[in-house]
């Protein structure tokens, strides 16, 4: 919508509006994962703000998309990338991503020093 005045091509524009999509949210990673490395903030607070400020990011990106059919399918591109990725940094041994690791861990994590959700549940629950 925002961008429907640059292009004639919808599958275009979103494709446009997927790789601007996809900057802002990495850029916002990683600014998150920068004030964790270099402890600007509590861990516990970036933590908060990796949570709070990728959502509202991603559905103000939803403005620069057609509304083709298509649109929504590569809009959703954007957090399964994101999701895969955290998945890859927090499961042991997949990816080392040390800046990534002080900005996302809980304080509670597990011998690795990352936590999954659902890893507590699973020891409170099997005594594992």
């Amino acid at each position: 919508m925002w961008l429907s005045p640059f292009f004639t091509n919808a599958l275009l524009l979103d494709i446009v509006a997927l790789f601007i999509n996809f900057i802002i949210v990495a850029a916002w990673l990683r600014l998150n994962d920068l004030i964790a490395e270099r402890r600007w903030l509590p861990q516990v607070l970036t933590r908060k703000l990796v949570h709070i400020g990728t959502g509202p990011i991603f559905l103000l990106a939803w403005n620069f998309f057609s509304d083709a059919w298509h649109a929504r399918w590569l809009a959703a591109l954007v957090p399964a990338a994101v999701l895969v990725q955290f998945l890859l940094i927090h499961l042991p041994g997949l990816v080392q991503c040390l800046g990534a690791l002080p900005a996302r861990p809980r304080a509670h994590a597990g011998a690795a020093g990352v936590s999954v959700p659902g890893w507590d549940f699973g020891r409170r629950l099997f005594g594992h």
